[in-house]
């Protein structure tokens, strides 16, 4: 590996801090997920079995939806888009990125 954190490297440590803080903080027991190819599916379902056995989570229930089911699935991405447009000075969504809970994940230390 080149030194840089690969996008399935990255999407596993932000599932690692998102699916206990989802159960645990919030009480969630079911999260769906935008379905991406089978095999990246696939994997994101062993990956959560991994965490189910390290005790990491204990109910939470995943699941996954074509992302045209559920405009509910697009949220995420409308947020990074307005989290991104802030940073950028594009447009201030301040009042909106308020009320989220946000949390940072270092990634440079993963390559």
């Amino acid at each position: 590996m080149d030194g840089t954190v690969t996008s399935e490297r990255a999407r596993r440590k932000c599932l690692e801090l998102l699916l206990p803080t989802l159960e645990k903080e919030y009480g969630i027991s079911r999260l769906v997920l935008e379905s991406r190819e089978t095999s990246q599916d696939d994997r994101d379902l062993m990956f959560v079995r991994g965490l189910r056995s390290r005790r990491f989570i204990s109910r939470l229930r995943v699941d996954f939806a074509p992302g045209f089911s559920d405009a509910r699935l697009w949220i995420a991405d409308q947020a990074l888009g307005a989290i991104g447009d802030a940073q950028r000075g594009r447009q201030d969504f301040s009042s909106f990125l308020e009320t989220l809970d946000m949390r940072e994940l270092d990634l440079h230390h993963l390559a």
